[in-house]
């Protein structure tokens, strides 16, 4: 009670425990398996099942023929015997036709796939929709049920919405969207999500709107990715954005993101001061912590004296952010440039890392 899905993740992996997670669709199960598979050194492995056959067939060996694991779940054996350390993540178990259910549960159990035993260190988990959500399901016969340890997905709006801003470490090249326009736009949505928590995600009721557009982490994605492509005017991505999350909350964001009348990333470094003192408290977040996605991303670019200045320039906003706050807005910006100085080397200007040590120390990002 109280813990965080990181901190669950952390222990459930220490004990290698088969595991169930029970969630509704779209909550960013995968999304946050694969950022935490990142963070522990691990391999995640998403097999794609159907059928029985996905899982294992029969081949002939010295004695008679007998059933071994193929595809993904062979890469999981051969990754396991080699020393890596390997996630395998069934999504979805309980649509699974009851033979190719009944194949992976027994992976699940026991680790047996076919007549093999997958090594014990391979984590094996699963996901599953609650019964409600579940469309063409098989519940799970009790003896079955009771050889998993079944955890309720939580979903802590703040906690996602910190790690939507940097897309958990590892933003993917999407389509022709600019990264520095999806980097604001993502800092506009998660700064729109921690003054609307309840807003991350709704499903609806009734069966037909469930069927319509609704809030969740995943359309959230969505409208961050329409919203770059309208070049950050969420006037002109509205019908998009309703489109993505529904129309209840796409404009209560559209109303948010207008009113919030965002200062640019050269504003903030031409005027950090004047910026910060004039903006509502919800754009200081968003502004800052946008701007820590953009500023990594310049200073990976920018070379010679470019990168100096634009280095020394992003430690004065830091500096000067921590005069208005020295909380997860200003960290998140801090954060991202403490990941340069970790990854390159490089050397924070005078005393402006001081007001915020503590706060990445319990952060993790500064040991």
């Amino acid at each position: 009670m109280g813990i965080t899905m990181r901190k669950m993740l952390v222990r459930l992996y220490k004990a290698r425990v088969p595991v169930l997670f029970w969630g509704p669709p779209g909550v960013g199960k995968t999304a946050t398996l694969e950022a935490f598979a990142k963070e522990v050194g691990a391999v995640l492995i998403l097999p794609a099942i159907r059928n029985p056959e996905d899982i294992a067939v029969p081949v002939v060996r010295e004695g008679g023929p007998r059933m071994e694991p193929i595809g993904e779940f062979a890469r999981a054996a051969a990754l396991a015997e080699e020393g890596e350390e390997v996630i395998v993540f069934i999504d979805e178990l309980t649509t699974l036709p009851p033979a190719a259910q009944g194949a992976a549960l027994r992976f699940l159990d026991s680790g047996v796939v076919g007549g093999v035993r997958i090594p014990p260190s391979v984590w094996r988990i699963a996901a599953a929709n609650p019964p409600e959500l579940a469309a063409g399901g098989y519940d799970l016969e009790a003896p079955t049920a009771n050889r998993l340890v079944h955890i309720e997905w939580q979903l802590d709006p703040l906690e996602w919405a910190d790690g939507f801003v940097g897309y958990w470490g590892r933003p993917p090249k999407v389509g022709d969207l600019a990264e520095q326009e999806w980097a604001r736009a993502r800092a506009m949505v998660a700064g729109f999500i921690r003054s609307h928590p309840d807003l991350l995600i709704r499903v609806p009721e009734d069966p037909v709107s469930r069927g319509q557009a609704w809030p969740s982490p995943r359309t959230w994605d969505f409208a961050s990715r329409v919203l770059a492509s309208f070049d950050g005017d969420p006037r002109e991505a509205a019908t998009a954005i309703i489109g993505a999350v529904g129309k209840a909350a796409g404009l209560q964001f559209v109303e948010w993101a207008v009113r919030l009348n965002l200062p640019t990333v050269e504003e903030l470094l031409a005027d950090p001061e004047g910026v910060l003192d004039r903006v509502s408290s919800d754009a200081v977040y968003t502004l800052l912590a946008g701007a820590g996605a953009v500023l990594r991303d310049r200073l990976l670019e920018a070379k010679g004296a470019d990168m100096q200045e634009l280095w020394g320039a992003a430690w004065r906003v830091a500096k000067v952010a921590a005069r208005y706050c020295r909380d997860i807005a200003a960290g998140t910006l801090v954060h991202e440039l403490c990941s340069l100085v970790r990854e390159r080397g490089w050397r924070v200007p005078g005393d402006a890392l001081a007001p915020y040590v503590e706060l990445l120390r319990q952060a993790g990002a500064l040991s």
